[in-house]
């Protein structure tokens, strides 16, 4: 098949002289059969006109016949116009039959050519040492060869025709997968614009709970200076009486000094016990805010936490910070996951690719490329299916993050000996529950020594949902308003429960049907590693439901107690 330079150099101009000759063969033998169909096509008209002239000359003859047996003078006239018309035919009659036997006599020369022609060409064909017969042999060798050569590209360009039929053939599914991945663009954007309402109202929340925070302070400010006022008037009033004794005093002191001297004894006893009377009324009176202030920072956390027992409190916190760190474990892992199957996923798209222009058999490549985009495509849906979960768990973990920032801002005034306020930020996420932990507990031991903790334990009506908000704040209420120096805060408490639902709680049965997805996504996900961790987290979530029980039947059987 392959040849060297040098030969094909050598060979270049007998190829060359050989198609030249075939063109000049070819050539002439067109141009001797376009004479020939000429020449026969002349001669056929020729015949046919003279066909035709022979039947003008006998009609004229036949006519001039007639003619000569009328001699008229309009017949003499008819006579000579006819004869006139007849020796005009018998000039062209001549001229065609000359032209034609030119015409004859050009045909035999080229007829002559064309043997003379062909006796050459079979002289050399029946030559086979002559050089021309041996470079015709070599052509036609070399014709053969192109004409494998050629075959073989046919078959080459068939494959790859196929090969395009094929891709023409995926190009509408690959229009589908597009619009899917349109669709899905679509709905993520949807999303995107619901967080953005949801970020917008909670901008709205915080500026209202500010507004809230500033109205608390000024009625905190009016009171304050209410009771700077009153004290003002006191000591006015304390200092009138003071001024009037000492006159009294000093007309007295006239008239006897051991009147004068118990008079002075009397008055300063007296200033002292008013004064002293003052100090411990405007004490009490701010102990009384404190302890208001600290019940209303534990009414908060307990409407946020969705629970009415300080331990629930605990538990809940103590139970978000092992689910926080179990979610958080379990993200890294499907992050993992998502990075080794989008690793998986590009190799085999790779291969595909690869695989899909190679030189194998149809039949086999064909079958090992359905295997592989089989596998692309479990591949896809994983990676699709473990990209959901893993959104999934970012959204779980974002909202246990704003559950956790909103309660740090309810119990961001509790202040801890020795520690300042840990930020809530993804580092220090634990951190800063143990830090709420320690400023419930702190809130608590402050709270539970007061008459509206008791008044609140004693007739505060027992709870059955955690989603039940309206009933605990009509408790709360009731019990607070029952004590004369806590309800000049009733407008406010109104005012501050009607925005204070931030996270609508789940009930009993949302909660089961959670759990149940969880579990059925954790056995198809998880392996047998995994599964240790998984049965540690059902446990903990069951026992956590059954102190909750526990606890509920306790507060249940200390209310019917209360009752009877």
């Amino acid at each position: 098949m392959d040849r060297s330079p040098s030969r094909n150099e050598k060979s270049g101009a007998p190829e060359d002289e050989l198609e030249e000759l075939q063109k000049r063969v070819s050539y002439l033998e067109a141009e001797r059969k376009k004479a020939i169909e000429n020449l026969n096509l002349t001669r056929k008209q020729n015949e046919e006109t003279i066909i035709q002239l022979q039947k003008e000359h006998k009609e004229l003859r036949a006519q001039l016949k007639a003619s000569a047996k009328q001699p008229t003078s309009a017949g003499t006239l008819l006579q000579s116009d006819e004869t006139v018309e007849g020796i005009k035919m018998r000039r062209r009659l001549d001229q065609l039959k000359g032209f034609g036997t030119d015409k004859e006599s050009q045909l035999k020369i080229l007829q002559d050519k064309l043997k003379e022609m062909n006796s050459d060409q079979k002289g050399n064909m029946l030559n086979e040492d002559a050089p021309q017969m041996r470079q015709i042999r070599i052509l036609e060798n070399r014709l053969d060869k192109a004409m494998i050569k050629y075959n073989e590209a046919q078959s080459i360009r068939k494959t790859y025709e196929q090969i395009v039929k094929q891709l023409k053939e995926e190009r509408v599914a690959y229009d589908n997968q597009l619009a899917a991945i349109e669709r899905s663009l679509k709905g993520k954007e949807h999303d995107f614009e619901e967080l953005l309402l949801l970020s917008h109202d909670a901008d709205h929340a915080k500026e209202t709970s500010e507004a809230e925070l500033c109205r608390f302070e000024a009625q905190i400010t009016v009171e304050r200076m209410t009771r700077e006022k009153n004290v003002e008037e006191k000591k006015d009033e304390v200092t009138q009486r003071i001024e009037m004794t000492q006159k009294l005093e000093i007309a007295e002191r006239k008239k006897a000094g051991k009147d004068e001297q118990e008079s002075k004894g009397f008055m300063s006893r007296l200033s002292a016990g008013i004064a002293n009377e003052a100090f411990h009324h405007q004490q009490a009176r701010e102990e009384k805010q404190k302890i208001k202030d600290y019940e209303d920072a534990f009414r908060r956390i307990k409407e946020s936490t969705g629970v009415t027992d300080v331990n629930e409190v605990i538990q809940k916190f103590m139970t978000q910070e092992d689910t926080a760190a179990n979610l958080e474990s379990l993200r890294s892992e499907h992050q993992k996951k998502l990075e080794h199957l989008s690793k998986q996923k590009q190799e085999l798209k790779k291969l595909v690719d690869s695989l899909k222009y190679s030189a194998v058999s149809e039949t086999e490549s064909r079958k090992h490329f359905d295997d592989l985009e089989e596998d692309v495509n479990k591949a896809s849906g994983k990676y699709d299916k473990n990209k959901a979960k893993f959104q999934r768990l970012m959204s779980i973990l974002t909202n246990v993050k704003a559950g956790v920032e909103h309660i740090f801002d309810l119990v961001e005034g509790v202040k801890i000996e020795g520690q300042a306020n840990i930020p809530v930020t993804d580092d220090n996420l634990i951190e800063a529950l143990v830090q709420i932990k320690q400023k419930m507990i702190t809130i608590y031991g402050q709270v539970k020594t007061s008459d509206v903790f008791r008044l609140f334990e004693k007739e505060g009506s027992l709870i059955s949902k955690l989603t039940d908000t309206a009933q605990r704040n009509v408790s709360v209420l009731q019990a607070i308003y029952s004590i004369p120096e806590l309800s000049s805060s009733k407008g406010f408490l109104e005012r501050g429960n009607t925005n204070n639902c931030r996270v609508k709680m789940q009930t009993r049965e949302e909660e089961e049907l959670s759990d149940e997805g969880i579990d059925e996504e954790i056995e198809d996900k998880l392996g047998d590693k995994d599964k240790a961790k998984r049965e540690q987290l059902i446990r903990t979530e069951k026992l956590g439901r059954g102190l909750k029980g526990k606890r509920t039947q306790s507060a249940a059987s200390r209310k019917s107690r209360n009752i009877e």
